[in-house]
């Protein structure tokens, strides 16, 4: 095993694999890509299971498909932060900076 890396290091110059020329998935393709892309912008909280069915097609090549990070994004209304934000948002987090040590002094005792 050791050899083999070691040929393998000297002969490439890199331990990683190298590309295989294999059988490409056939069923990932543009089609079938959007026929997935539609069914999720349509009803994103469907699961892999039903969504196959209802595509007609194998779920492993569902999950495939899915793999590309096809997810429909919810667009979310972001507001300017103010200046007494920061102040808030400050003793926030010097409020559980000392809820923290007390439990962590309650643990000690």
């Amino acid at each position: 095993m050791i050899y083999q890396l070691v040929g393998r290091f000297h002969k490439q110059g890199f331990l990683c694999d190298l590309w295989r020329a294999g059988r490409q998935y056939s069923s990932v393709i543009s089609e079938n890509v959007e026929r997935v892309q539609d069914s999720i912008e349509e009803c994103a909280g469907t699961s892999i299971w039903r969504r196959s069915a209802e595509l007609n097609m194998v779920r492993t090549t569902l999950q495939r498909i899915h793999n590309l990070h096809l997810f429909a994004y919810q667009i979310q209304l972001v507001h300017e932060l103010k200046s007494t934000d920061y102040q808030e948002r400050l003793d926030h987090a010097v409020r559980i900076q000392k809820l923290q040590r007390k439990k962590l002094d309650l643990l000690i005792v």
